[in-house]
């Protein structure tokens, strides 16, 4: 996806770039590139890849939800992905982006004063930071690779009531099988599950989940039982 194309899908989503949302994404990837020579970001470098895969698959969601103003937690962020493409587009949402590993957070870090964007950065794991924190979103976002009921006990303890949990997969057939127990523990509801293309055979589906009331205490457990014995 050249740059041009990048622009025009999201123009057929909704989405008018100005010149300087155009410059950070052109600064984004410049940056990421040059990061990533000494910091394994990402195995992907093309630069229509990096518009395909990790910009354009980042915003593709809202094809699917009207972003406004709302707090936004992404729960392993790596290099951005999906949060930071987000906040480019829709600059009035508050973020906060959580990772394990430092060397991504600080690349975070520098990412903010490269693109002139404002965003809270954490480094540490989702499920300690949540006993650490008072603070509750709107919505938690994941484009991490863990199983479904593993990310949902990490995600879903940092949710409004109402607050939607958004994971992005690429295969929704084995991640929704037995979530029934998982979903009434965390006292959520699968809210829809959405499904396009990325381009031609690639496939990306949102999965949408609700918090219904306040989460039990007791989760997430220890990332090692959750692991161990996804709810």
């Amino acid at each position: 996806m050249t740059e041009k194309e990048f622009y025009y899908e999201l123009e057929k989503i909704g989405i008018v770039l100005s010149d300087n949302q155009k410059e950070q994404f052109k600064n984004y990837y410049k940056f990421l590139i040059h990061y990533n020579k000494k910091t394994n970001l990402t195995a992907i470098i093309d630069k229509d890849e990096v518009y395909l895969k990790h910009f354009y698959d980042s915003i593709l969601v809202s094809k699917y939800y009207s972003f406004t103003n709302e707090k936004i937690l992404d729960i392993g962020a790596g290099a951005g992905f999906p949060s930071v493409p987000l906040l480019i587009c829709f600059p009035n949402l508050s973020l906060t982006v959580l990772d394990s590993n430092n060397k991504k957070t600080k690349f975070l870090q520098e990412l903010k004063t490269v693109l002139g964007l404002n965003y809270n950065i954490v480094n540490d794991r989702a499920e300690l930071y949540v006993n650490k924190t008072n603070e509750k979103y709107d919505i938690v976002v994941s484009r991490a690779v863990a199983n479904l009921r593993i990310l949902m006990e990490l995600s879903i303890p940092f949710l409004k009531i109402n607050g939607l949990f958004i994971s992005y997969k690429s295969n929704t057939k084995d991640e929704l099988l037995n979530i029934d127990n998982c979903l009434n523990k965390l006292s959520s509801t699968l809210n829809k599950v959405e499904t396009t293309l990325l381009k031609d055979d690639i496939k990306r589906s949102f999965i949408f989940i609700q918090k219904n009331k306040k989460t039990d205490n007791k989760y997430p457990r220890d990332y090692s039982k959750i692991k161990k014995n996804p709810l």
